[in-house]
């Protein structure tokens, strides 16, 4: 049989950042008839796992059974690597040296597009939600979770690094948020209200109220925020029968389950509306949103209430105090799994003023 192989630290990624640890496991390889090859994997403190794939497998298919077993933190993953090269996943492994060590690799990603995806499985919101069910001793009061870290910080915390995300920024006025793209930006990530849930004995809540400030001084662009329901959510409440409006239909379609909220500071009216399902037209606020130069800097105020039961609010309350409500029916939340946010500009990427957000925070309501 073959013995360990003793090898020098592989180089590092060039996706892994400056202080990122390198983990490294060591592989022993051997031939099992022309079918199989077994690769005996070795972590750092001596484990191993025997991991048998089929002659004709990739290097892909021997990554993700070992992957199975050890997944990598997320959104870490795993390279595997045989001297100075990396093992491109659509390698065959019958190319492998099999006299020659193989090092897999645990990388922290970096990529901000993949970030974003992972920025649900930041271990703040876990956290929030714990200490937020643990000091809830009356399930039937509201309780406020946040202000939420901003989705910078959630994309630094995953990186280990700064991360920049095209046409968003930190504002100049300390916790804002500016985006300009065409394509709206996650501001919140869906989150599953499992740890919270667990404290109070209760499977689900009746209702959230979602509080976050938008401003602009864009001209004659619809802008604001949008809602879309949780991959996991659990529909209970049909979307049949329900008007679908749009008016440019930027920011929604007919195969997500989502809501557009658009406003137009400095517009006489405001002439706000939602887009998608159960939507409505442009209507009046009964008072002009000052644009964010108009009102001294300010945001307006949306609390934006989603009900397990598809009844939903948006109330929005102006820079000098006015106030404006109106209802739409669409199931966006199960009681369960929150809505992520989204900012939002119509054209985005033909502005020269980005939509400015604030932190958001969220009321839980169990009755």
């Amino acid at each position: 049989s073959r013995g360990l192989y003793t090898c020098p630290a592989p180089p590092r990624s060039p996706l892994a950042p400056a202080g990122c640890p390198r983990i490294h496991f060591k592989f022993r390889a051997m031939a099992e008839g022309a079918e199989n090859i077994t690769f005996s994997v070795y972590k750092a403190g001596g484990a191993e796992m025997k991991v048998t794939v089929a002659s004709s497998a990739s290097v892909l298919d021997l990554r993700e059974l070992y992957e199975a077993e050890n997944p990598p933190p997320p959104p870490n993953f795993l390279k595997l690597c045989q001297g100075p090269n990396v093992l491109l996943d659509e390698m065959p492994v019958a190319r492998l040296d099999t006299d020659e060590p193989i090092f897999a690799v645990v990388v922290r990603e970096t990529r901000p597009e993949i970030l974003m995806q992972a920025a649900g499985t930041y271990y703040g919101f876990e956290e929030m939600l714990n200490e937020a069910g643990k000091g809830c001793s009356d399930a039937t009061a509201a309780l406020t979770l946040g202000p939420m870290p901003s989705i910078l910080q959630v994309l630094e915390e995953l990186a280990g690094e700064p991360t920049e995300v095209e046409r968003l920024k930190a504002s100049s006025k300390e916790g804002l948020l500016e985006f300009s793209g065409p394509d709206g930006c996650m501001l919140v990530p869906s989150l599953s209200l499992a740890p919270l849930l667990k404290h109070i004995g209760e499977k689900t809540v009746k209702s959230l109220t979602i509080k976050v400030g938008v401003n602009s001084n864009a001209s004659n662009q619809g802008l604001g925020v949008i809602l879309a329901a949780s991959p996991l959510l659990d529909p209970t409440v049909a979307e049949d029968g329900l008007p679908w409006y749009v008016y440019n239909s930027y920011g929604v379609s007919r195969d997500k389950r989502s809501n557009a909220i658009k406003f137009h500071p400095g517009m006489r009216g405001g002439q706000l509306r939602i887009e998608g399902r159960g939507g409505f037209y442009n209507s009046d606020t009964g008072f002009t949103p000052l644009n964010w130069s108009e009102s001294g800097e300010k945001l307006h105020m949306f609390e934006i209430t989603v009900g397990a039961d598809g009844e939903n609010r948006l109330r929005m309350t102006g820079t000098e105090g006015q106030e404006w409500t109106k209802d739409w029916k669409h199931q966006l939340f199960d009681g369960r799994n929150a809505p992520s946010v989204h900012a939002w500009l119509d054209m985005g990427s033909r502005s020269n003023h980005p939509v400015i957000t604030s932190p958001i925070s969220v009321d839980v309501h169990f009755e």
